[in-house]
């Protein structure tokens, strides 16, 4: 889902299941930090988030998070290994665990 506003019209209702969530904060009607809250009750399991920030981060956001990234100081690529570094944390933390021999 991509979303360039807070408006309620902008995001399905109730969210569809997400693997991961990108938010940037400074959004045109709002904070993306708004929508952390929704995310959390999406459901049983906690999304992974990632936020785009102008500036660093407060501590407080950075703990609810599982990356934050200036976007001054982030180049695609590095949004790009960010994501694909929680996805396979994700898959390492879903997959059954195997018995030892």
């Amino acid at each position: 889902t991509n979303a360039r506003h807070l408006t309620p019209a902008s995001f399905p209702q109730p969210f569809e299941p997400f693997d991961l969530a990108v938010i940037d904060v400074h959004l045109t009607d709002g904070s993306g930090l708004d929508l952390l809250a929704e995310l959390g009750d999406a459901g049983p399991t906690t999304i992974p988030v990632i936020i785009f920030f102008v500036d660093q981060v407060e501590a407080s956001i950075a703990a609810r998070v599982e990356a934050t990234l200036v976007k001054s100081k982030t180049s695609n690529h590095e949004l790009v290994q960010t994501i694909k570094t929680l996805i396979a944390a994700m898959a390492k933390d879903a997959a059954p665990e195997q018995p030892t021999p």
